[in-house]
C-alpha cells in the first residue's frame, strides 16, 4: 500500500522542488531517512522533481560506495600478491638450504662410510 502524505513529508524532510544539484538538503536528512522515504512514496502523491532528485542522490551514493569497495578489494589484491611473492622468495631460500643440508648430510654419511670400511 503506497504511503499516503508523502508530499507532507518531502516537505519536512527539505526535498521539494529543489533544483540545487549539490544535494546539500539530502546530505543533511540522511541516507537511511531519503531511502526510506523513496521507497515508501507513492510515485502518484510524490513531488517528482523531489523524487528524481532523491532517486538521483542514492545512485550517486552507491556508485560511491561501489568505487571504493573496488579501490579496497584491489589494495588487498596488490597486498596479498606481495606476501605471495615474498613468500615465494622465502620457500625458494629454504629449499637452497634443505638441498644443502642434504648434500652435507650424504657427504658425511659417505665420510662415515669410508671411515668404518677403512678401519676394517
Amino acid at each position: 500500500m503506497p504511503y499516503r502524505g508523502s508530499g507532507r513529508l518531502a516537505q519536512a524532510l527539505g526535498l521539494m522542488s529543489n533544483t540545487d544539484s549539490s544535494f546539500a538538503d539530502l546530505e543533511q536528512q540522511g541516507e537511511a531517512t531519503v531511502r526510506r522515504w523513496v521507497n515508501t512514496v507513492s510515485p502518484l502523491d510524490a513531488d517528482q522533481v523531489a523524487l528524481k532528485r532523491a532517486k538521483a542522490w542514492l545512485q550517486e551514493r552507491d556508485a560511491e560506495r561501489a568505487t571504493l569497495a573496488g579501490e579496497r578489494k584491489e589494495s588487498r589484491e596488490i597486498d596479498a600478491l606481495a606476501v605471495a611473492r615474498q613468500s615465494l622468495t622465502n620457500s625458494r631460500r629454504a629449499t637452497r638450504i634443505a638441498i644443502l643440508a642434504l648434500v652435507l648430510n650424504i657427504l658425511l654419511a659417505i665420510k662415515v662410510l669410508l671411515d668404518a670400511y677403512g678401519k676394517q
